[in-house]
């Protein structure tokens, strides 16, 4: 009786095991579809980079004074936006971490 009693107990632990285990792969497939949105907005963002960066000698005909201060307004808010993305992946990140360390706490 008591080795029935032990194996259902196993039993009941595995079974809870397994079910902590498809809560982090389903969280862990969430985050890495998040990772993977922000590395396309980046990408994006370096390709807006790369064709302001182009379009920088098209500017010339204007006031050389107003076409630089718009470059450069533009090249601080691209800057500015690959810092947001790069910290929301530095977090994501952490979070990925802690889940797969500390797996109870996907459920606070």
């Amino acid at each position: 009786m008591e080795a029935m009693r032990k194996a259902k107990s196993a039993e009941n632990l595995f079974v809870e095991e397994l079910r902590r285990m498809r809560e982090i792969e389903q969280e862990l497939a969430k985050q890495n579809k998040e990772l993977e949105n922000m590395k396309n907005q980046l990408d994006m963002v370096l390709e807006e980079l790369r064709i302001a960066t182009n379009q920088k000698s098209s500017l010339e005909s204007r006031d050389e004074m107003t076409m630089y201060d718009e470059m450069d307004l533009l090249v601080q808010q691209v800057k500015m936006l690959a810092r947001d993305i790069a910290f929301s992946m530095s977090t994501l990140k952490c979070l990925l971490e802690q889940s797969v360390n500390d797996p109870d706490a996907l459920k606070t």
